[in-house]
């Protein structure tokens, strides 16, 4: 018997680089602004959540999801609404949950969030946090912000608690998921607390997390036994009438992409060629090819959630576009 069907995503981490085939580039308002019209895409095309990531000091330009998810919410009204992630160790516990129950309040229960340590060295010292302990830092600021969002209250210094306004919709509290997968740290936290895991978007091979996916649900069935584990994973994509097609447009930006990101996101050893990653973290080919993929790596790691990030290396947005209702019309259908 089949087990339950994965949900697909669109996921962005808002990388701004210029076209490598045409030399075009947006400005960055103009970047951000497509990034709303691809939420609104994402719903209008059949995808099940619109995720972006948070990012800081790079030429990953978003540093706040949740403005993004915000503007997304006002004009949608049945796609979920993601961080990939928030960096949960530069924010105020306080002011995170006050703004996820603003979204939540807006988007009529349909905030996700995926928290994530994920900090350099330079961005630990710019916002003033320790970087020598960062799973301490994580844990206690995700504890605050898992009591606030489910009690509704806030302590205060005095040793009372205000209330929380507005109140988040989904109850206890939004879905909560953990960004992880490369370290037992990650995998022990969402396991503690009986949370999601979500795996990084790096040029990793899927079987690579299979150890650790592992170790997650064992420590699941351990620390948290009434909680079904539950497994997301992002992949970069792109689909075309034909394998030919999608190649020939792919290719160019995805290796544009690694040559300006790879001290970012690694390889792992693995070769980071383009051939090398089709055979890994990268779907691309027709809409056959790329459910047949897309089916794959679900059922390999067993994954609840997939996301796809589609508008990378300077992408123009009306070839994007057209790419994810290719998807909504022929690929999103087949895997449902």
């Amino acid at each position: 018997m089949a087990g339950p069907r994965t949900q697909i995503g669109l996921f962005s981490l808002v990388d701004h680089l210029s076209d490598p085939i045409t030399g075009a580039q947006t400005t960055q308002g103009e970047r951000l602004s497509e990034l709303v019209e691809l939420g609104v895409l994402a719903e209008q095309v059949g995808f099940e959540r619109f995720a972006v990531g948070e990012h800081h000091f790079s030429e990953y330009i978003l540093p706040n999801p949740n403005l993004i998810l915000s503007a997304v919410a006002a004009r949608t009204r049945r796609v979920r609404l993601f961080t990939t992630v928030t960096l949960i160790a530069l924010h105020d516990p306080l002011r995170l949950a006050e703004d996820v129950a603003v979204i939540d309040a807006l988007s009529g229960g349909r905030v996700e969030l995926s928290v994530a340590r994920g900090v350099s060295e330079e961005t630990s010292s710019a916002f003033g946090i320790d970087h020598e302990d960062p799973y301490g830092v994580m844990g206690e600021r995700l504890e605050s912000l898992l009591g606030m969002l489910a009690t509704h209250r806030a302590s205060t210094v005095a040793g009372g608690s205000l209330p929380l306004s507005p109140r988040p919709v989904q109850k206890p509290h939004p879905p909560i998921w953990i960004g992880g997968g490369l370290s037992q740290g990650s995998c022990d936290l969402a396991a503690a607390h009986g949370l999601p895991l979500i795996l990084p978007s790096l040029f990793r091979h899927p079987e690579d997390y299979l150890p650790m996916v592992e170790r997650y649900r064992v420590e699941m069935g351990v620390r948290s036994p009434d909680v079904a584990p539950r497994l997301g994973m992002p992949s970069y994509c792109w689909v075309a009438e034909t394998s030919q097609e999608a190649r020939r447009r792919f290719q160019p930006r995805l290796e544009f992409y690694i040559e300006r990101f790879k001290s970012l996101r690694h390889g792992f050893g693995r070769p980071m060629s383009f051939d090398s990653l089709l055979r890994g973290p990268v779907i691309c080919g027709s809409p056959a090819e790329v459910v047949d993929r897309l089916a794959h790596v679900n059922e390999l790691l067993a994954l609840d959630t997939h996301i796809l990030l589609m508008d990378l290396g300077g992408v123009p947005f009306g070839e994007l576009r057209r790419a994810v209702e290719l998807v909504g019309a022929h690929v999103l259908p087949q895997l449902r």
